[in-house]
C-alpha cells in the first residue's frame, strides 16, 4: 500500500515537470539530449539501451533507446538518429528523432572543436484509460480506451572540447576540457485527447541542460569527471556528478550521484569487434539505488547499454 501511495504522489512529477527521460549516464547516448554532441569525435557508433526504474513497482518507468551517429569529417558535420520508447503508465510515448551538428575549430587550442547542433523529432503520445483508477468510472470527463496524439518538436545545442582527436590520434589520447548545453521541446504545446478533441493539461514545456567536465589521460588510462544540470519548467532542477575511469580497449567503471539522492555504479567491457581494423563493442551495465528517505520504496533500478564503435 505504501508503494502505491508513493507512486501516486510522484506520478505528477513525471507527467508535468520532468517530461523527458533522465539523461543516461552512458556517454554513447549524449546526442539524444544535446544534438551538438552527435558524433563529436572521429568514430561512428550504433547503440541500444534499456532502463528500468523502481523495481518492485508495477508499471514503473521504463525507457528503451536505439541510436546511430555518423561523422563526415571532411564536411565538418555529423548526423544521427534515434528511436525512443518511454513508458510510465498510463502515459507512454514513442519518439523518432534526427540530429545534425556542424563543427569547426575555434583556435583556442590546436585541435579544439566547437559544434552547433539542431534536432527535430516526432512523438506519438498515448494514454491508456484502462490503467487509470477513478472513483466514478461513469464520469464523462474520464477518457476510455486508448487515446493518443502526434507531436512535433525541436531542439538546439552547442558543445566545445579543447581536444577532439585527429586522424592519427583518438579523442582519449590527450587531456581535454569540455562543456556543452542544449534546449529541448522548443515548441510548446498541449496534448489533445483525441477521443473528445479537448486539451489536456499535459503541456509540453521547455527543457534545458548543461554539461561540463574534463578528461585526464595517463598512458592507457583516463579519468573523466563531469557534472550535468537539467532544468525543466516549472523550476524543476536536477543535477548529477559523475566520475569515470577507463582503460582503453579493456574496460571502464563509473560512479554517479544525483541531487535526487540516487547513487549509480556503472561497469563496462570493451572488446574488439573483429569486423574492421579499428572497431569495438562496448557492453555496459548500471545499477542505481536511492539513499534518501524514499530509498526503501523506490528500491533499485538498472540500465544496460550495448554499443558498436568504428574509428574513422
Amino acid at each position: 500500500m505504501h508503494k502505491i501511495l508513493l507512486f501516486l504522489v510522484l506520478l505528477p512529477t513525471f507527467l508535468f515537470a520532468q517530461q523527458l527521460p533522465d539523461r543516461s549516464a552512458f556517454g554513447e547516448l549524449a546526442h539524444v539530449w544535446n544534438p551538438a554532441m552527435t558524433a563529436t569525435y572521429n568514430f561512428w557508433e550504433a547503440s541500444a539501451n534499456y532502463r528500468q526504474q523502481w523495481l518492485g513497482f508495477e508499471n514503473a518507468p521504463q525507457t528503451a533507446i536505439l541510436s546511430v551517429q555518423y561523422p563526415f569529417e571532411r564536411a565538418n558535420t555529423s548526423i544521427g538518429g534515434y528511436f525512443m520508447h518511454d513508458r510510465i503508465q498510463p502515459l507512454q510515448f514513442t519518439t523518432l528523432g534526427f540530429n545534425y551538428a556542424y563543427k569547426f575549430n575555434l583556435g583556442l587550442t590546436r585541435d579544439d572543436k566547437f559544434a552547433l547542433g539542431a534536432s527535430v523529432n516526432a512523438s506519438q503520445y498515448t494514454v491508456d484509460a484502462l490503467e487509470i483508477v477513478v472513483n466514478d468510472p461513469d464520469d464523462e470527463l474520464v477518457p476510455t480506451g486508448e487515446n493518443g496524439t502526434l507531436g512535433i518538436n525541436a531542439g538546439l545545442g552547442f558543445f566545445y572540447t579543447t581536444y577532439a582527436g585527429t586522424r592519427r590520434q583518438s579523442y582519449d589520447s590527450k587531456n581535454a576540457f569540455f562543456i556543452g548545453g542544449a534546449v529541448n521541446q522548443l515548441i510548446p504545446s498541449n496534448l489533445v485527447i483525441t477521443e473528445s478533441n479537448r486539451l489536456s493539461n499535459w503541456k509540453r514545456e521547455l527543457h534545458g541542460n548543461v554539461l561540463i567536465g574534463a578528461r585526464l589521460v595517463k598512458d592507457r588510462i583516463f579519468i573523466e569527471p563531469s557534472a550535468w544540470v537539467n532544468y525543466s519548467a516549472v523550476n524543476n532542477i536536477n543535477a548529477s556528478v559523475n566520475i569515470k575511469m577507463e582503460m582503453k580497449g579493456a574496460f571502464w567503471t563509473a560512479v554517479t550521484y544525483s541531487t535526487n539522492q540516487t547513487v549509480a555504479v556503472q561497469l563496462g567491457l570493451i572488446t574488439i569487434g573483429g569486423f574492421a581494423k579499428e572497431d569495438y563493442w562496448r557492453i555496459g551495465a548500471l545499477g542505481s539505488y536511492n539513499i534518501g528517505d524514499f530509498g526503501d520504496y523506490r528500491t533499485v533500478g538498472f540500465e544496460v547499454n550495448v554499443a558498436y564503435r568504428f574509428a574513422m
